[in-house]
């Protein structure tokens, strides 16, 4: 596969060929579980995983609805935000998606109301909100 960057989109590229086939031209490639698109932006990357937030929170509200509290749970499966010590280019409105879901499920997940603070819901259980959680990942990268 040949990823071209949009930068360089006025560059004529060759074909490539490997063992007599032409290598196709790809917008995007996932690459070690990260997302890499042409325009080197890092949306993609975390829509996937806001979309793995909500797939495993719902797993989790399905599995552990009879709990009270299920803040263990949660640490193991809805903090781990693989790879995102790599972004840098992205839209703010795909970070605020990204809290919203992390936030959205926490509150699912422990029965609270929607109008409940989520700096307070996270604190008091002992959990850091979504933006500590990514400092805190790309700080210790």
């Amino acid at each position: 596969m040949i990823f071209s960057c949009k930068k360089l989109k006025d560059i004529h590229i060759p074909n490539f060929l490997l063992n007599g086939e032409t290598l196709p031209r790809v917008s995007q490639y996932k690459y070690l579980g990260h997302i890499i698109t042409e325009d080197l932006c890092d949306n993609d990357d975390i829509s996937r995983q806001y979309n793995r937030i909500y797939a495993q929170g719902n797993a989790l509200i399905r599995k552990f609805y009879m709990c009270t509290e299920s803040v263990e749970c949660t640490k193991s499966y809805c903090t781990s935000l693989y790879t995102c010590q790599l972004w840098c280019c992205y839209r703010a409105e795909s970070m605020r998606k990204l809290c919203v879901a992390y936030n959205s499920v926490f509150r699912f997940l422990c029965n609270e109301p929607r109008n409940c603070s989520a700096s307070y819901m996270f604190v008091s259980r002992g959990l850091p909100i979504c933006k500590m959680l990514i400092r805190k990942n790309v700080y210790s990268f």
